[in-house]
């Protein structure tokens, strides 16, 4: 019932923006939308609806394309000016972008119907030795990766004049994805030294997340709450309004610090690149991070003013979507363009190489952007790109409504490719490493066919390392807490 409500409540918000594309009116629809996409996913973490990557992905469009759009239009709004008119945007086709995503995301929740949830009802995934010594065997890679450089602001680091992605760090770009949520089931299932260890693996998480930026932060953080609720066996205590409201207070504290800290991070990448006269490099985090505190030591206030100013305007990702669906001065789609150029670039090096073929075509594309706005009359620059504009680009509105469907089914399939590979375990981790890519909302369509070569590379040393002989004897500690565990919730036990 509350399903079709919401279903409802889209669709005829798509008639509204049809109808009437005025500034108030895109105010209202981009509220709605974000409440949309708040109440899925709060639906799916109850376990009032089984948890689908359809559905998620839903969600994280309409508070991605809904929540960036309100907030731009308040934070402009609260300072007197015409909020469209002062990020130079065409109200009318913010409109049609946003009417776009209202009927991408509803037919994402009608099609959810169709898709098997991701978790068996009472499954829980208990965390043994074999898992926890991958988690520290991953955090010592992870940490080489930034010291070395091939992690950066933003993830995996490309090699200077080439645009490579730098081996090292797009292998571990899916570590850093999968380990929190792992680590949080492994907290909430321990205790004493144990949780004492899996607590100082949670802390490095959080340091190894800060270079990736806020929104990565943001959507590890739902995984991990997803992680917690449904796959731990954990049922959440009940506690008082006022533990509730200092729970509140601390996470906004934690938020505003995480917020400065990450633009201070931000600020010292660009100026590393500006320094190597390059783009292609993030730097190490032994650059990084001395350059960052001398930025907060003597430009705090220049940090403070960056953040106001990117929060207010960054979150505008819709203004992308909308440039295409305006069509600047050709109205045809690509046809396929943009798929080919993806598959294309997720294809390794080696394979060119083999077969005598040529990669620096597709380098020299670069991006979305690069392939796709001299077609549409855009000039070429860096913007919001996800599932919805490689939609628009290659089949216009057909595009916008199958590509995200396609994508979820493809995954699907991958999945249970990985279930027959390396069995239920294996499934739960690439699960827990993409289940952020859905939640996201600038998620290119190259992102999304890369992301299982790079889970191929993760899981491949995890069943490695979990087929080493048992020469240290299983955890004493482990049999206890998954026994009681076990005993308390009743549940089905993938180890």
């Amino acid at each position: 019932m509350t399903l079709l409500l919401l279903i409802n409540t889209m669709l005829l918000a798509v008639i509204a923006l049809l109808r009437i594309q005025s500034t108030a009116l895109i105010f209202v629809c981009s509220a709605l939308a974000t409440a949309c996409g708040i109440g899925i996913f709060y639906l799916m973490m109850i376990g009032s609806y089984r948890v689908r990557l359809t559905w998620l992905m839903a969600a994280g469009l309409l508070l991605g394309y809904g929540g960036g759009t309100f907030n731009t239009m308040l934070s402009f709004g609260l300072t007197g000016y015409d909020p469209l008119a002062a990020i130079g945007h065409d109200r009318h086709w913010v409109a049609y972008a946003l009417m776009l995503v209202f009927l991408a995301c509803a037919a994402l929740l009608v099609v959810g119907h169709m898709e098997a949830p991701l978790f068996d009802e009472g499954k829980t995934l208990v965390l043994d030795w074999k898992m926890e010594r991958f988690l520290w065997l991953a955090a010592i890679a992870v940490a080489i990766g930034f010291l070395r450089g091939d992690l950066g602001f933003g993830g995996a680091s490309t090699e200077v004049g080439t645009g490579r992605l730098k081996a090292l760090g797009g292998i571990l770009s899916p570590v850093l994805s999968v380990m929190p949520p792992l680590v949080t089931i492994g907290i909430l299932q321990s205790s004493g030294w144990r949780r004492a260890r899996f607590s100082v693996l949670m802390a490095l998480c959080f340091f190894g997340l800060l270079p990736l930026g806020r929104g990565n932060m943001f959507y590890v953080l739902v995984v991990c709450a997803f992680a917690a609720l449904r796959l731990s066996g954990w049922k959440p205590p009940r506690i008082s309004g006022g533990k509730k409201i200092l729970a509140m207070v601390s996470f906004l504290v934690l938020m505003v610090v995480t917020n400065f800290v990450v633009m201070a991070l931000r600020m010292a990448s660009y100026e590393i690149q500006r320094d190597k006269s390059s783009e292609m490099v993030s730097g190490s985090l032994s650059d990084m991070v001395p350059a960052s505190i001398k930025i907060l030591n003597t430009n705090s206030t220049g940090v403070s003013s960056e953040l106001a100013n990117n929060l207010r305007e960054r979150t505008f990702v819709i203004g992308y979507l909308s440039l295409l669906a305006h069509g600047g001065n050709t109205p045809q789609p690509m046809w396929g363009s943009d798929a080919v150029f993806s598959v294309e670039t997720v294809i390794p090096d080696l394979f060119y190489f083999i077969f005598g073929l040529n990669k620096d075509p597709v380098r020299n594309i670069n991006s979305e952007e690069g392939l796709a706005n001299e077609h549409f009359g855009l000039p070429v620059y860096d913007d919001a790109n996800s599932i919805l504009t490689a939609g628009i680009i290659d089949f216009g509105i057909a595009g916008v409504i199958l590509y995200p469907i396609i994508i979820c089914f493809f995954m699907r399939g991958f999945f249970q490719g990985v279930r027959i590979v390396f069995g239920e375990e294996g499934r739960f981790l690439a699960i827990l490493c993409l289940m952020s890519l859905f939640i996201g909302t600038e998620i290119e369509l190259v992102t999304y066919i890369g992301s299982v070569r790079g889970v191929i590379f993760l899981l491949i040393p995890w069943a490695l390392i979990h087929s080493l002989p048992d020469f240290l004897g299983s955890s004493r500690e482990h049999h206890v807490a998954g026994a009681s565990m076990n005993a308390s919730s009743r549940s089905e036990v993938i180890a």
